[in-house]
């Protein structure tokens, strides 16, 4: 491998990390803009409620209106999850390729040995798909049901909201 191809990997291995870490922040802000989206909302709600005095068809019309939204929003930030994750997943295998070209062939033992720690996210591009990263992931499955639990709550409410206004 000449001097310039190895830069350029080098280069091309640095930036899908620094991709990586960026999504995994990214990650993390969308799930702060969620829940503030949802804590506002429960808080205009119960300001609807005082205001009303009573549930009457302002205030049911109103929280359903809110609720909708929240209930949208959570969909949507669960969408670009489910992108970023998908970009991550495709940098990730980059990685893995990158480090299989400058590796593979190595004769030294303890990079040998270093390869061999799957445990820790070491993985060469040829590994059996099922060693590769793919899916959701962990810190994802705990963000979608922290989301849903808020979805959830927005949906009973607006059914509940609904069955006392009308009864």
């Amino acid at each position: 491998m000449q001097d310039l191809e190895k830069d350029f990997l080098q280069k091309e291995y640095d930036t899908a990390w620094a991709m990586v870490r960026d999504i995994d922040n990214r990650r993390g802000s969308f799930a702060k803009y969620f829940s503030v989206i949802f804590t506002a909302i429960i808080g205009i709600s119960g300001k609807i409620f005082i205001d009303a005095g009573t549930l009457n068809l302002y205030a049911a019309v109103s929280t359903t209106f809110l609720f909708s939204f929240g209930s949208l929003a959570g969909f949507i930030i669960m969408g670009i999850l489910k992108s970023e994750r998908r970009s991550n997943v495709r940098y990730r295998k980059k990685i893995n390729l990158i480090r299989e070209i400058f590796l593979k062939n190595s004769k030294d033992k303890n990079i040998k040995k270093y390869l061999q720690h799957k445990e820790l996210g070491i993985k060469l591009f040829t590994a059996a798909k099922k060693d590769q990263p793919y899916g959701v992931g962990q810190t994802l499955r705990g963000l979608f049901r922290a989301i849903n639990v808020q979805i959830a709550v927005f949906l009973i409410s607006i059914i509940a909201i609904w069955i006392l206004y009308l009864s």
